[in-house]
């Protein structure tokens, strides 16, 4: 049985929606560890488990307090948890508020800029056949519409978000990295949008991938 850790939650993001909505979606062939405290976890042992999840920010709390949780110890262990040929999934604000120039941001191929204050509604399309997009058809959800700089040579685009107010915006990536995989889902500001049958196939092919 394959094992999940996940760290959710932050300022802008409960964790009782994201914790829901994990546990909704990875049930059968998996052991989910869910978090939403850094300090809970033991970053040492993390070579125990075969998937990071990180739906939270890499500040510790205050958007005006410049503290990142996310600092130089995490960021090895994430590095040496791939390096091994882990997995490193981030899902919506886990592509945010981390430093530019860190090693996570080169670790995770991307980062988040904006997103407009409305809610659009959007339609998901996928932008190339592979084993992520396998059985994934166009899809639409009410969401935060995310806008981000990703190192086109590095990563793959697999996912492309579409609304009538913004128009396009990159949605999911993935990329390899060391040893292990790295992949990223932009939306998710809501449990509705986990509920979505396409959204919950799509995350599943992550997990298996």
């Amino acid at each position: 049985m394959k094992k999940v850790l996940a760290l959710v939650g932050d300022y802008y993001h409960p964790s009782d929606y994201l914790k829901q909505a994990l546990k909704m979606i990875i049930k059968k062939n998996y052991h989910l560890d869910i978090y939403s405290n850094h300090q809970e976890i033991n970053w040492d042992g993390l070579m125990e488990y075969d998937v990071l999840i990180l739906a939270t920010w890499g500040k510790i709390n205050d958007p005006e307090d410049e503290a990142y949780w996310l600092d130089e110890y995490h960021e090895k262990r994430i590095d040496q948890f791939l390096a091994e040929g882990g997995k490193l999934f981030l899902v919506h604000s886990g592509t945010a508020s981390y430093p530019e120039d860190s090693l996570f941001r080169k670790i995770a191929g991307g980062h988040f800029i904006e997103h407009p204050e409305d809610h659009p509604e959007m339609t998901l399309r996928t932008v190339v056949e592979n084993p992520l997009t396998r059985g994934i058809k166009d899809f639409q959800i009410k969401d935060e519409q995310y806008f981000m700089e990703i190192d086109q040579e590095e990563v793959e685009v697999f996912l492309k978000a579409v609304s009538k107010e913004f128009g396009e915006s990159t949605a999911g990536w993935m990329k390899d990295y060391k040893n292990g995989k790295v992949i990223v889902l932009t939306p998710g500001h809501s449990l509705e949008v986990f509920e979505e049958k396409m959204m919950q196939k799509l995350i599943n092919n992550i997990l298996e991938l």
